[in-house]
Parts: C-alpha cells; sequence; structure tokens
C-alpha cells in the first residue's frame, strides 16, 4: 500500500475583515470602465494619483461631505503619499431584481450587476513588531474581529476595555486602514463608477431617466475569513 500523501495546507483560525457589494445596473456601456477602474486599484500609483487629480478632488469632497474621518486625508498629501494597499481582488456575479418605484408608481425588472469585494488589513507588521506568538496572533485576530464588529468607533472601543499595549496599536492601525477603505470604496471605485454614468448622459450616449436613481454599497463588518494556506516544504 502506498502511504497517503500529506497535503501541503494548514487551516488558519478566523481572520477579520470588511465584506462590500456594489450594486449596479448591468449596462454594456458601463463595463469598460468598470473593469478599467477596478484594475486600476490594484496599483496603489495610481490610487494615489487619482485623489491628488486638482480636477476630480471637489467631486471627491463632495460625495464624501457625510464621511468626515476619511476626507481628512484628502487634505494631507502625506496621508494620500501613505495610502495603503487596501484593494487585493474582486467578483462578479448578476442578478435579477424586481423593484418598486415610488416616484414613477411602477414596477421594474432589472437587471443587476453586483461588484463583491473583501478587505482584509494586513496585520503582519504588528505580528513582527510584538514578536507575535501563536497565542499573541490568536489575541491579535479577536481584537480585529471586535473592533470590527464594534458600531462606536475607535475611542470609545478604547475607553471600553482594558487594552495592552499591542492591542492599542491593532486598533489604532484598524481605525486608520478603515478610513482608507472607505475612501478607496466611495473616492476611488464608486467616484469613478457616478463620473461614467455622468459622462454617458451629457454625451448622449445614454438618457438621463435611464440613469441609476441609486448606487446601493453594502458593507458588512463582521466578515471571517478562514484561510486554508498552501504551506510549501
Amino acid at each position: 500500500m502506498e502511504p497517503s500523501i500529506k497535503p501541503p495546507y494548514k487551516f488558519r483560525r478566523g481572520e477579520g475583515g470588511i465584506f462590500v457589494e456594489i450594486y449596479l445596473p448591468k449596462k454594456p456601456s458601463f463595463q469598460g470602465t468598470l473593469y478599467d477602474t477596478l484594475v486600476k486599484g490594484f496599483r496603489i500609483a495610481n490610487v494615489i494619483s487619482h485623489f491628488k487629480d486638482p480636477q476630480k478632488a471637489p467631486g471627491i469632497r463632495e460625495m464624501l461631505e457625510r464621511y468626515k474621518d476619511s476626507v481628512r486625508f484628502l487634505e494631507s498629501n502625506e496621508d494620500i503619499d501613505a495610502f495603503p494597499s487596501v484593494f487585493q481582488g474582486y467578483s462578479m456575479y448578476d442578478v435579477d431584481g424586481v423593484f418598486y418605484n415610488s416616484s414613477r408608481d411602477e414596477i421594474q425588472n432589472e437587471h443587476t450587476q453586483v461588484v463583491r469585494v473583501m478587505f482584509k488589513p494586513d496585520l503582519t507588521f504588528l505580528l513582527e513588531k510584538h514578536n507575535a506568538d501563536d497565542e499573541a496572533g490568536k489575541i491579535i485576530n479577536r481584537t480585529t474581529k471586535d473592533y470590527l464588529r464594534y458600531p462606536e468607533g475607535r475611542d470609545a472601543f478604547k475607553a471600553a476595555r482594558h487594552l495592552t499595549p499591542m492591542q492599542d496599536d491593532i486598533v489604532d492601525y484598524l481605525a486608520r486602514w478603515a478610513n482608507y477603505v472607505g475612501l478607496f470604496l466611495f473616492g476611488f471605485i464608486v467616484y469613478e463608477i457616478c463620473e461614467q454614468i455622468t459622462r454617458l448622459c451629457s454625451e448622449g450616449q445614454m438618457k438621463w431617466d435611464e440613469a441609476e436613481d441609486e448606487i446601493w454599497v453594502t458593507s458588512f463588518w463582521n466578515l471571517v475569513i478562514n484561510p486554508v494556506k498552501l504551506v510549501l516544504p
């Protein structure tokens, strides 16, 4: 009997993140811009140049006027230059939906395109900074998930808990990282989608009454990822 082969994969405990979906009408005219925008997001240099573009800055600020924590990064070139690589990939799927349009008092059938993105913080440098062993790694994962599920923000989270210096570092990092995620999601991806819709309507390629009344962005902050990672000898 031949000996069984040991799979070179290792289960890792659940890691926290943010789960996001963007709901758009499925229109052929969107596809090129949507793909280009998402692919450009992989290169952090593209993201930085986008936020430094003086022609786009007013529109980005207007879109994010209620997202105060993220908007303040726009005031500093240093913060923009420090933009982390928050985007590692996406997936897309289509759904058929039925909606009631109250303004027109009519039922609408629509083919909807959904862009799904999972944002996962890179805690490698914290593990290295604190020389984290397995037990410390569990604390880091647990603190990450607890913080991302907490609705009141960093200061309230800290006030409600007795944190170790390591946990304090984690919370400070996650608060800043989450603001960059919001800035990337709305100020880069959603902004570019809205700009394309405006351009198509302005050029007469699409009628304004065909444009989507709302673009929905849903988010779940209690995402848990259980990676089973390849470990080569």
